[in-house]
């Protein structure tokens, strides 16, 4: 049995529909901001409908559509422009466009996560899709057997035309109205004679009417939007007129240091205010002037604002009415000035320094019996930088207490130990002929069990101080014995400075030589204060060795 034309046409229509898009979220714009030659739109669609950061959106907008057949009016969608989610929130996000682009568009407009969905009819909708008229064919007589014709229906299979206008309607989905009536205007002129011409003609000439009474619209709504521009700003212009309004904008601040802003402006206003962004902050800092009479304001920028490559900050007065002049820049568009290096702040810091520190050293793992050799050390310091050919001088104070003495290849100590006691204070300086040269000396004098004793100290430095670097060194002082040393400090793990040494000596009593290898670990918890962690290992022989550790707190300023 051959199928009517009303299921040909059904089928013809569920063809035009079934590859419909797949379910896309659809919402609304709901603000337009123009922002000089960009724009942000504002929709409706959120992270809680599936809206993320980088989604593609496809703005549209709507269209009034008639099915060729059924006559039935439909809303269909054709797109204005596409851009990407740059803001996701709750229930709402922000696209940024070209000014031109946005210019086009009007709040009311669609926008649809992915692309614009296609316009759908209902089963009964297709069902009472008419066909044409059916003809009533007559029965042949069989060859065998003569009788009367019998009546026989047979429906004509869908024409040319009617299949071209169903594919011309299904074409013009999701498609911009220029095009629309193109397709119209086509098969109009394929088909001059088909039933459906007055229709293709009608449509291309209402949608032509519909876009131009939109873009009539538009441009009212842009002229009254262009208006009230106009007029804002020849209040605005007014205002500034009658105000008089004046402020020195440095050339340049220098890191660290405060900045005194001052505005005067007549006649005198209700308030005046200080934004300024603090680097990394998120939104600006806003500080009310305080009146120095006769209209003038002043206020202080914080140093931690001019601690960037750049300040950012505006002035605003506002007057008993709520009316706000701006006095330099804007909280959009704040005044930038630029941040120099304060060679006297970076002159002045870190001149001074505290060290307190102790130390354990053992060489013979605590065992007594077999003969102690070992010292312990406290010492305080203070250090203050000239920063010229004479760098730094120190001065300060320690106790050195130990006790040691010879011992024989079996570890057994030759002879009676000795006890070491020096209590004294000492005395430094440090030239440095380049920053990547410098000599220290250090003067020790104090008192031991013998009375009066004195040692001495020097050191040559390779490298920054306080960066990587390298020292060689050696010290003296009487009956403690001597020390030779070098010592490599570096500094790329930030806020953890590190060093290794190796030491060859004699001390704590002028004993066997031996050597310590040490590791040191420091911390620079705050600006002005770092721990450090020592751990040390040494021997004489293979069988008299020992460990050590001990602990230093810097304060600098």
């Amino acid at each position: 049995m051959r199928p009517t034309l009303t299921t040909l046409a059904a089928a013809a229509i569920l063809a035009a529909v079934a590859p419909a898009r797949a379910e896309v979220a659809l919402g609304y714009i709901v603000r337009i901001d123009l922002k000089g030659a960009e724009a942000e739109v504002y929709i409706d669609l959120g992270v809680e409908r599936g809206a993320l950061e980088g989604n593609r959106v496809t703005l549209l907008r709507d269209i009034t559509v008639r099915h060729p057949i059924t006559k039935r009016p439909l809303r269909d969608l054709f797109p204005v422009a596409e851009a990407k989610i740059e803001s996701a929130r709750g229930n709402m996000s922000i696209l940024r466009l070209p000014a031109a682009t946005a210019k086009v568009l009007r709040p009311g407009d669609r926008a649809a996560l992915g692309a614009a969905p296609a316009p759908t009819l209902s089963p009964e909708e297709i069902a009472a899709a008419p066909g044409p008229a059916r003809r009533t064919l007559p029965c042949p007589a069989p060859k065998e057997k003569a009788c009367p014709a019998c009546p026989q229906v047979k429906d004509r299979e869908p024409d040319a035309a009617t299949q071209g206008v169903l594919q011309a309607w299904r074409a013009t989905f999701g498609q911009t109205p220029d095009t629309r009536i193109a397709l119209w205007r086509d098969y109009a002129k394929r088909f001059p004679s088909s039933p459906y011409g007055d229709f293709a003609r009608e449509e291309a000439k209402r949608i032509r009417v519909e876009m131009k009474k939109a873009v009539l619209l538009l441009e009212t709504q842009q002229a009254a939007a262009a208006s009230a521009e106009a007029l804002r700003q020849a209040q605005q212009r007014a205002v500034a007129q009658a105000t008089q309004t004046y402020h020195q904008k440095p050339d340049e601040v220098r890191r660290g240091e405060p900045v005194e802003v001052a505005v005067s402006t007549a006649p005198q206003p209700q308030a005046a205010l200080l934004h300024y962004r603090e680097p990394g902050a998120p939104r600006l800092t806003t500080v009310r002037l305080q009146g120095a009479g006769d209209g003038y304001y002043r206020g202080t920028i914080p140093g931690r604002a001019t601690t960037g490559t750049k300040l950012a900050y505006s002035l605003e007065t506002v007057d008993e009415n709520g009316q706000r002049q701006h006095a330099a820049g804007t909280e959009g568009e704040p005044t930038q000035v630029a941040v120099r290096e304060n060679p006297r702040a970076a002159d002045l810091a870190n001149r001074s320094r505290i060290m307190l520190r102790s130390e354990y050293v053992d060489f013979n793992s605590f065992r007594r019996e077999a003969g102690s050799d070992y010292y312990w050390i406290l010492e305080g310091d203070f250090t203050y930088r000239f920063r010229t050919i004479l760098h730094s001088m120190n001065l300060g104070f320690g106790t050195y207490n130990g006790v040691g003495g010879k011992f024989d290849k079996q570890n057994l100590l030759v002879g009676d130990s000795r006890t070491i006691g020096f209590n004294y204070a000492h005395a430094g300086l440090e030239f440095r002929f380049h920053e990547l040269f410098s000599v220290i000396t250090k003067v020790l004098v104090g008192l031991n069990q013998d009375g009066l004793a004195a040692g001495f100290e020097g050191r040559i430095r390779i490298g920054r101080e306080e960066g990587t670097n390298l020292v060689l060194g050696a010290q003296t002082a009487k009956d403690i014995g001597t020390l030779g040393l070098i010592q490599l400090t570096w500094d790329v793990v930030r806020d953890f400075p590190m060093s290794g040494t190796v030491e060859v000596t004699d001390q704590p009593a002028q004993g066997d030589i031996g050597v310590r290898f040490s590791y040191d670990i420091g911390w620079r918890a705050l600006k002005w204060w770092y721990p450090s962690l020592r751990v040390s290992f040494q021997a004489r022989t293979i069988d008299h060795y020992g460990f050590g550790a001990g602990e230093a707190s810097t304060f600098a300023w």
